[in-house]
Parts: structure tokens; sequence; C-alpha cells
């Protein structure tokens, strides 16, 4: 497995269904870039994550307003998880915090739906799944 290939790196896939995305620039379809903001929705994982993405048009479907990119993510993440560890039984379950920071890079796949346009504007509706390697075991705590 590639967990043993990469012994300095951890490897994660992330799925961002849905995002804040901050700066959205493209050219005539053909290019996109985007700075997103992934907010913690867990009191005990907090962990803030930064986004930025370069994509470039891989496929048009014209029929259903499609269009399919592919490129490069980097990610900073940073904050804590706080988790139980320990045995009940023994009597040494505790809440440990594990705090966090990690840098990743990765190529993905963006599906970009245009829902509706109009002459200054247009909304898109936008998936996109990304396979990112960290520069250390990302979350802290995530293999005990």
């Amino acid at each position: 497995m590639a967990l043993f290939i990469l012994r300095n790196c951890w490897i994660a896939i992330v799925l961002a269904l849905f995002s804040l995305t901050a700066v959205t620039i493209s050219d005539a379809s053909s290019m996109s870039f985007s700075v997103e903001y992934l907010a913690p929705t867990e009191e005990s994982r907090d962990i803030k994550t930064t986004n930025i993405d370069l994509n470039f048009l891989l496929s048009e479907v014209e029929k259903v307003n499609l269009s399919i990119y592919w490129g490069l993510t980097a990610t900073y993440a940073t904050g804590s998880i706080t988790q139980l560890e320990g045995s009940l039984a023994a009597g040494t379950l505790r809440e440990v915090r594990h705090d966090n920071s990690a840098v990743g890079l990765g190529p993905g796949l963006l599906a970009n739906f245009r829902l509706w346009s109009g002459n200054k504007f247009s909304i898109h509706l936008n998936g996109s799944g990304n396979f990112i390697v960290y520069n250390k075991e990302f979350p802290a705590g995530g293999e005990e």
C-alpha cells in the first residue's frame, strides 16, 4: 500500500462537497483558479483548512451545462482534534487534544454545473475530489 512506500508523508483523500469559495477567476472557462476556506463543524474537530486550486478544462458537455476540469490543489490545515483515549475498564479513559498543522499537495478533478447565466454573472454548482499527499501524519491522532 502507498502508506508504506511514502513513509515520510501521509496520504488522504479529500472530498470537498461544500466549501466557501472566496475567490474564483476564470478565463473563458478554460482555466479556473480558486481559494477555499473549510471551517470545522464539530467542536472536537477544530481544524481549519485553506485550499488553493488551479484547474484546467478537460471536457465540456454543452447539453447539460457541465464542464470537467483537472488540476492541482495545495492545502494548509491547522487546528486540533480532541478524542477519547485509554480504557474505561482500566480507568485510564481521558480526553486528549492533538494539535494539527500540515501542508498538502495533489491532483484532482472538478465538475462544474452552470445552473444559470446572465449578462454580468452566472450561478454554478461545483463538486471536486482530490488525492492529497501531506508532509506529515494528518490528522494527528488519526490512527490511534
